[in-house]
């Protein structure tokens, strides 16, 4: 038992453990972009990878790039079963140091052995039993981690059921089931249009808050105190539209009760179960808590936009009204993991109001896109694992785990490397290049690698160093890349040190002088430290691969000093910035966003400016890009005076939605307020929790002024924002309609 939690059982949790948060990782990546176009409901099942990647101790091989295998040490066992090995030597066994005695020497020194070869088998044995000792103190902490997992899983385990169980008790003793028989009917109803077989029983308590539903095997709906049904002969006199239970109308008991039903049936609390246990063995894991918010938080979104469909314009609004009204509840009571409810955070309402007004039904093209995704993620997932070998008896602990790929041919050590090293990664037969492309060719000839660079593929793997260094583990360079482009007024030396490991194709480190002659600074990866002499104008440093896979490459330009020279950057796309701005070079978009990553957010902002000055025009993602990766307040800025001053055309509707997220405070309603008549009522109401109670004041006193009218029930769409002034002035103008 011990041999088996200590090696087997705790490499495995370690390695699934990890292996699933990179999947979830992975998820969380894309997520800006599938949370935008991809169904809540999507979005939700696909954390169900992170599950499976939980569960499922098996992978296909597919050997992709940058993933590591980390190996447990040897246990006690397999360390003491071999310090008991004997070894022999010439027929003679041979004891460890610890035990040979001064006549043993003598025996030997009389023997056939000479004395040298007793000496030095007398070291190699000294340093055998040193890396023994070694081994025994790793194994010795590799087992106390393991006593510490299980120990925390159990306790852990044990926590959650002790929670679970007093709260499902407390539940119990506060619960009177529902007989209400219109609730009853509309539950029948809504049952038997999800095909649930075993109707939920409705039951009311003081303990929730809100309504939740409870219950693996039997599922159970429990409503709050305050939405217990009224006396029915009190009740009955009145119209349908008119009843109302406790500070719930009838309608909303209705939404109440379809949004718990769509959790049963889907069997959302078996996934929660799932997900929770999983979490009670991977509890030293924190990106899986975090992972298992997320859920939650997906869980309730997808069953809202569950619920939207069958809902008219009023029935969303009344849906959104629900949410708010229980959002000030008190929600103090904290809600079991084991449980689903209707509003479990207040900070998660914003995005279920955004999911509510935002509603619009998936079209076939994004259904198609999301299951295209869908099995390019499960695909990663499955092949994409972490490995976590423990060591048997008798197997050396740098050579018991057999890389993915070591049959691909694809897997080269380096040259001059030694049979004992290890490939930091197996390169997938993905990372082929293009032999007919110019990135193949640009390695032999010197007129390209003069020119702007050139590559089909740019990969690096634990990647370090600063601005004037380079590390990385593994790197995959199809083509060229300058890593240093210098303006020199005077020839200047400079030194530049470089070292790596060719494991596929070509692979090496140039200078271009500024009569576009090419210099090989380093092309077989030994540690070399070159003079490079700097001339008179443009330089630069490039590395460049021709189908080049290495490993260990550490790069060292801090030789070069930004002083000593007219300018330094480090990449084309930094120059190319410079360029733009002091008016050496055209501002082209696309380069400009292609350079966005690789800038700092003033120089974004500027180069935004630039192109908002010369008339230029843009789609809603490039919009979205340039004030995503420069300063909020800057661009927001820029753009808003390019609007105002008609130096770019007016946004569209989808074009203001789009970038409302992404605004600084203060900007969102200028622009807003640039949209034409038709169209502002719309995309204001859509993102009016986008805005401050100034703005909000601010659009809807121009939206009147300019003779937009505010209908009643505009008015009820927009209460749930606006502020106490804001709706005095309102009311003031609602009746001068009146």
């Amino acid at each position: 038992m011990h041999e088996f939690i200590t090696g087997q059982l705790f490499s495995v949790v370690l390695s699934l453990s990890l292996s699933g948060a990179l999947t979830g990782i992975l998820i969380a990546v894309v997520r800006p972009l599938t949370g935008r176009y991809f169904s809540k409901k999507w979005n939700y099942y696909i954390w169900l990878l992170v599950v499976a990647r939980l569960l499922i101790p098996f992978h296909f091989e597919a050997g992709f790039p940058g993933l590591p295998n980390i190996h447990a040490p040897a246990s006690t066992h397999n360390t003491m079963a071999e310090s008991d090995n004997m070894i022999r030597n010439n027929g003679r066994l041979a004891q460890p140091d610890s035990a040979i005695s001064d006549g043993d020497m003598l025996t030997r020194s009389d023997s056939s052995i000479p004395d040298s070869d007793n000496l030095a088998q007398t070291d190699s044995m000294i340093q055998r039993e040193n890396e023994k000792q070694i081994d025994r103190v790793k194994a010795g902490m590799w087992t106390v981690a393991a006593y510490i997992w299980l120990l925390g899983a159990v306790l852990t385990l044990l926590v959650k059921l002790l929670r679970y169980f007093r709260f499902q008790k407390g539940l119990k003793k506060s619960c009177a089931r529902i007989c209400d028989s219109q609730i009853l009917i509309q539950e029948n109803v809504f049952c038997s249009r999800l095909q649930i077989s075993k109707v939920p029983a409705v039951c009311e308590s003081a303990s929730v808050h809100s309504p939740m539903t409870i219950g693996l095997r039997k599922p159970v709906i429990f409503l709050p105190k305050t939405i217990s049904c009224g006396d029915a002969a009190v009740t009955s006199c009145m119209s349908d539209s008119q009843i109302r239970c406790g500070s719930y109308s009838r309608e909303q008991l209705q939404l109440i009760l379809h949004h718990e039903l769509i959790h049963v049936a889907r069997r959302d609390l078996l996934y929660k179960w799932v997900y929770e246990l999983l979490l009670c063995v991977h509890w030293f894991n924190p990106a899986l808590h975090l992972i298992g918010r997320q859920i939650s938080k997906d869980c309730e979104l997808s069953c809202d936009e569950a619920v939207l469909p069958e809902l008219t314009a009023y029935g969303r609004q009344l849906y959104g009204n629900l949410l708010l009204d229980t959002a000030e509840q008190q929600l103090s009571c904290r809600q079991n993991a084991f449980s689903t409810t209707l509003l479990e955070n207040r900070k998660d309402l914003q995005k279920r109001l955004d999911g509510i007004l935002r509603y619009k039904r998936s079209t076939r093209f994004r259904i198609a896109l999301s299951a295209c995704v869908l099995a390019a993620m499960l695909t990663l997932s499955a092949c994409s694992p972490v490995w976590i070998a423990g060591s048997d008896p008798g197997r050396n602990p740098h050579t018991d785990f057999v890389d993915s790929s070591a049959d691909n041919s694809n897997s080269v050590r380096s040259a001059g490397s030694s049979g004992d090293s290890d490939t930091p990664w197996s390169y997938s037969d993905s990372l082929k290049p293009d032999r007919s492309s110019d990135a193949w060719k640009v390695y032999d000839n010197d007129e390209m690698l003069a020119g702007k660079d050139i590559s089909d593929t740019w990969y690096a793997s634990v990647c370090s160093g600063g601005e004037q260094s380079f590390l990385a583990t593994s790197f995959v360079l199809f083509g060229s890349d300058s890593f240093v482009i210098a303006y020199a007024d005077r020839d200047i030396d400079v030194q530049i040190s470089s070292s790596f490991e060719i494991q596929e194709g070509k692979f090496k480190i140039i200078h271009v002088a500024p009569d576009n002659s090419v210099v090989t600074l380093n092309d077989t990866g030994a540690d070399t430290t070159s003079t490079v002499t700097m001339k008179k104008g443009r330089n630069v440093l490039k590395m460049v691969g021709q189908g080049g896979k290495v490993a260990h490459i550490k790069l060292d330009y801090s030789d070069i000093v930004r002083s000593d020279f007219v300018n330094v950057f480090f990449s084309e796309a930094k120059e190319y910035v410079y360029q733009v701005k002091n008016g050496l070079a055209p501002a082209e978009k696309e380069q400009i966003i292609n350079a966005l990553y690789d800038v700092d957010e003033e120089d974004a902002s500027e180069l935004f400016h630039i192109l908002l000055t010369s008339q230029t025009s843009f789609t809603d993602d490039e919009l979205c890009a340039f004030l995503i990766y420069s300063d909020d307040a800057l661009s927001g800025r820029y753009l808003t005076d390019a609007l105002r001053d008609r130096t770019i055309s007016p946004l569209s509707a989808d074009a203001v939605s789009a970038i409302m997220p992404y605004l600084e405070d203060g900007y969102r309603a200028e622009v807003l307020m640039q949209l034409p008549e038709e169209d502002f009522y719309e995309v204001f109401s859509e993102n009016i929790f986008y805005l401050d109670s100034s703005e909000i004041d601010a659009c809807l006193t121009f939206y009147i002024d300019r003779g937009g009218t505010l209908t009643y029930t505009m008015y009820d769409e927009l209460s749930p924002y606006l502020d106490e002034r804001t709706t005095a002035k309102l009311d003031k103008a609602l009746q001068k309609t009146d």
